[in-house]
């Protein structure tokens, strides 16, 4: 059976239903209000082989109907008359495709397939859903999940990224935006880590957390961006010896990128590190 992601395109469904509710809407109210500007009557055209004569319609109080004959110097008149004509067809349906689309946004279970599965998949975890891949609802998860941003040394959160988000150091300002712009990648940027170190749990933070999309996979990257600064480097390599404590490997479940002054961090190294992740 054909895996089917569901997440993204209901997402952009109760978007884009919630947009036409109010472009028809809008469009109903500019109807309405133009439909009571419009005159009395209604227009009759007729068709002869010298071309078309218009008329205006008006009936009696004892139901005569009367035919008044508009010239085309009239133009305005006859108009306004066809588009009373226009609105008198198009308002009906105006109003039911509204009542309709507030229906659907009110009744319309979006996301159905991913919550039932993501319930099932903690009571029936074997089984695999026959319509989301596994990668599909740790990336649903990867999504929901809310964390707690690393407290320390806040002031020197200095550069904004493409997303918003604010970073370190220049260095991690490139890292960031070149991963933003892959469709493949999703980061969070200082997200906590539970790791083992000396007998007891200890919470480091990654610079970044990378979720690929297609498989699932988790992969850390770090950047020591003064490697030339000996109590910086001997911290690095610390982290380094605890990421493999952890069973984190270099190359497999970790990126290191590094710089000093005399060598800084170049863009085609990010590229390089981030096409290995692709193919991690």
């Amino acid at each position: 059976m054909k895996q089917i992601i569901y997440s993204n395109q209901e997402e952009k469904l109760s978007k884009q239903v919630e947009g036409l509710i109010e472009e028809q809407e809008r469009i109903l109210a500019q109807a309405q209000k133009a439909a009571q500007n419009c005159p009395e009557g209604s227009l009759k055209v007729q068709k002869k082989e010298s071309g078309r004569y218009y008329y205006k319609r008006s009936a009696e109080q004892d139901g005569k109907v009367i035919l008044q004959y508009l010239p085309k110097k009239n133009l305005k008149q006859i108009q306004a008359l066809a588009h009373k004509k226009y609105f008198a067809k198009i308002l009906p349906t105006l109003e039911k495709n509204v009542q309709i689309l507030r229906k659907m946004q009110q009744t319309y279970q979006y996301d159905i397939i991913n919550a039932v599965s993501m319930h099932l998949r903690d009571t029936i975890q074997d089984i695999e859903s026959p319509f989301i891949k596994e990668a599909d609802l740790l990336l649903l998860d990867w999504e929901k999940e809310a964390y707690e941003v690393n407290q320390r040394y806040p002031e020197s959160l200095r550069f904004e990224t493409d997303h918003g988000e604010m970073v370190r150091s220049k260095s991690e300002l490139i890292i960031a935006n070149a991963l933003a712009r892959e469709e493949m990648f999703l980061y969070k940027y200082e997200r906590p880590l539970q790791v083992n170190h000396q007998g007891r749990r200890i919470t480091i933070h990654p610079d970044f957390t990378v979720f690929h999309k297609k498989t699932g996979k988790i992969t850390y990257w770090e950047h020591a961006g003064i490697m030339d600064e000996p109590d910086y480097g001997a911290d690095f390599v610390w982290k380094s010896n605890l990421y493999l404590e952890n069973g984190l490997y270099q190359g497999r479940d970790v990126i290191f990128t590094y710089e000093s002054a005399e060598y800084p961090l170049q863009l085609r190294i990010v590229r390089k590190n981030i096409d290995w992740i692709k193919e991690m």
